[in-house]
C-alpha cells in the first residue's frame, strides 16, 4: 500500500511492514533528534506530538474503534526511553488506520519541532524500517477517510466555510451523564484535531487549525455544536465522523450526523 504525505518532511520517515497499528500490535516510535540538541529539554515538545495522535486515537478518529479502557498517557510515560539521541517509545494496541501516517507527519511537520528532527521510524512487532513515507503533491486522500458503514446515516455539506455546526440525532435521548460524556469526547477530538494535526500542505500545520465552542446545545433529540474559523484539511471532518463511529459502537447510538 502507497502511504504518502503532501508535506516535504525536513527530516525522513521509515515504517515497517504493515499493520503499524492496531489489536495484537506493537509498535515502536523512534525519533532521531538532530545532533547537538538537549535531548531532555526537547523531549516534553516531542512527546506532546505523540500525545495529540494518541488523543485522536482515543476518540477513533483515526479509523479504528479503540479497545476498552484504552488511554495513550500510560504507555507514553511508563515506556518512554533515551538512547543518545533517540526518544523510544512502545505504544500497545493503538487504534488508529494504516492511513493516519499522515496524521503523525503532519503534527512533526510543524516548526516548533520540525527542525530538531533528523528522522521518525515506525516499527510493528520489532521488524525493520524498510519503507518511506513519500510526498505526494495531490495524493489520492490526504488523512484517514471515514470507515466503512459507520451505522448511521451521515453527510458532510462543507464548500470550504469557515464556520460549520456539527448536528447529531441519537436514536435515545440520552441522560445528562451520557451527554457529558459526549461533549467531553467532542472537545478532546476538536482540541487534538485543531493543534496541527491536518494541515493543509505546504501550510505551516500549527496554521491549520479551527475554534469549536466549549459548550454543546441539546434540544428536540439533537446536539449542536459549532466549529468556528475552520482552516484545516476537510479530512478532518471525515475523523470527526469516524469519532460518531466509535461513540455509536461504545457510549451512544446514532440515528444521524450532519456536518455542514
Amino acid at each position: 500500500m502507497r502511504i504518502a504525505t503532501a508535506y516535504r518532511l525536513p527530516f525522513a520517515f521509515g515504517f515497517s511492514a504493515l499493520p503499524l497499528w492496531g489489536a495484537g500490535v506493537l509498535t515502536t516510535v523512534k525519533l532521531t533528534l538532530r545532533a547537538g540538541l538537549d535531548v531532555e529539554a526537547t523531549r516534553p515538545a516531542m512527546q506532546m506530538k505523540l500525545m495529540t495522535f494518541g488523543v485522536l486515537c482515543a476518540t477513533g478518529a483515526l479509523g479504528q474503534v479503540p479497545p476498552e479502557g484504552f488511554e495513550p498517557v500510560t504507555p507514553l510515560f511508563d515506556s518512554a526511553r533515551v538512547f543518545g539521541r533517540t526518544l523510544e517509545w512502545i505504544l500497545p494496541q493503538w487504534p488508529a488506520a494504516t492511513d493516519s501516517l499522515p496524521v503523525l507527519a503532519s503534527l512533526y511537520a510543524a516548526e516548533d519541532v520540525s527542525a530538531d528532527l533528523e528522522r521518525i521510524d515506525l516499527s510493528a512487532r520489532g521488524e525493520p524500517t524498510i519503507f518511506t513515507l513519500e510526498h505526494e503533491n495531490n495524493p489520492a486522500r490526504a488523512y484517514p477517510g471515514v470507515r466503512p458503514m459507520p451505522g448511521f446515516h451521515w453527510k458532510i455539506d462543507n464548500a470550504g466555510e469557515e464556520d460549520m455546526r456539527v448536528l447529531l440525532r441519537p436514536l435515545r435521548i440520552p441522560s445528562a451523564s451520557l451527554r457529558a460524556e459526549i461533549e467531553k469526547v467532542l472537545l478532546l477530538w476538536a482540541h487534538a484535531a485543531s493543534s496541527g494535526a491536518y494541515g493543509v500542505a505546504p501550510v505551516e500545520p500549527l496554521k491549520c487549525s479551527f475554534g469549536f465552542e466549549p459548550q454543546v446545545d441539546w434540544f428536540d433529540g439533537y446536539m449542536a455544536w459549532h466549529l468556528k474559523r475552520f482552516r484545516a484539511h476537510p479530512d478532518a471532518l471525515d475523523g470527526l465522523v469516524n469519532v460518531v463511529a466509535a461513540m455509536h459502537e461504545r457510549l451512544c447510538p446514532m440515528a444521524e450526523c450532519l456536518i455542514g
